[in-house]
């Protein structure tokens, strides 16, 4: 009789061990698929949860990330229940929480091994999302170079200096706009999608502001003013032209400083 009993306990346990790897491989399965959309995923990891857990008919499982919420539909938030924390770059990010739907009377408990399957299953969420976030950055820094290839070489150098050395932006912005002004071309008039950068629309006190130093509170109007002349400059001079002149400029100021 106990060697049955012995038996049978064996049986469960070693069926509760091949539920708990189904559930892992099921998962892996789903989280190593790059091009998946997350809440496609989530919503399938929710799904196949709780058949890892030893009373799968009344178990509920919900992922909670960046203030959503996936999870089992008609979940009951219960007291039983057990959680784990979703994890990036050694921060919380979300966490993963497994319920029984008990009714009064009822009690169940989980198992050690749930505990250890549910913390497994955190981690390979924690790494999917890692994943997602790092491909995203990725993409972000193949689009921004791409963007940068396909401009003229010059806007790359004036976008370079108007993020890290304003006032040397300001010094190449009035030089062209005396450039421009010397050689006639102020007059003409922008493309309809450029109307915003016609002469009449840049300050004429500008440009005699050559080489005064530049006052806090007037930098963002003369930013703005600057922007102005770089785009009447692309729509009246050709790159090659626009880039020699700036290249020049700058070796001024280095020689001269």
């Amino acid at each position: 009789m106990k060697d049955d009993l012995h038996i049978k306990n064996i049986l469960n346990s070693l069926n509760e061990r091949k539920k708990e790897l189904n559930c892992i491989y099921r998962i892996s399965e789903i989280l190593n698929s790059n091009d998946q959309p997350l809440d496609e995923a989530f919503n399938k990891v929710i799904a196949i949860i709780p058949f890892g857990w030893q009373y799968s008919d009344i178990c509920s499982a919900q992922i909670v990330y960046n203030d959503q919420i996936y999870q089992t539909p008609g979940l009951t938030v219960s007291s039983c229940k057990q959680e784990s924390m979703l994890i990036i770059d050694g921060k919380q990010v979300g966490n993963l929480r497994v319920f029984y739907d008990l009714k009064a009377g009822e009690e169940y408990l989980f198992l050690e091994e749930e505990q250890r399957l549910l913390n497994t299953i955190a981690e390979k969420i924690s790494v999917f999302l890692h994943r997602k976030k790092l491909m995203k950055a990725l993409a972000d820094l193949e689009q921004a170079t791409q963007d940068y290839r396909q401009k003229p070489e010059w806007q790359t150098i004036i976008e370079l200096l108007r993020r890290t050395d304003a006032d040397n932006y300001l010094r190449i912005a009035r030089k062209l706009m005396n450039y421009l002004f010397w050689i006639g071309r102020t007059d003409t008039e922008c493309p309809p999608a450029a109307l915003e950068c016609k002469t009449r629309d840049i300050e004429p006190e500008f440009l005699l502001f050559t080489n005064k130093p530049i006052d806090r509170q007037d930098k963002d109007s003369l930013l703005e003013q600057s922007r102005k002349i770089f785009l009447l400059a692309e729509n009246n001079l050709d790159d090659d032209e626009i880039l020699l002149n700036i290249q020049k400029w700058l070796q001024e100021d280095k020689v001269s400083f």
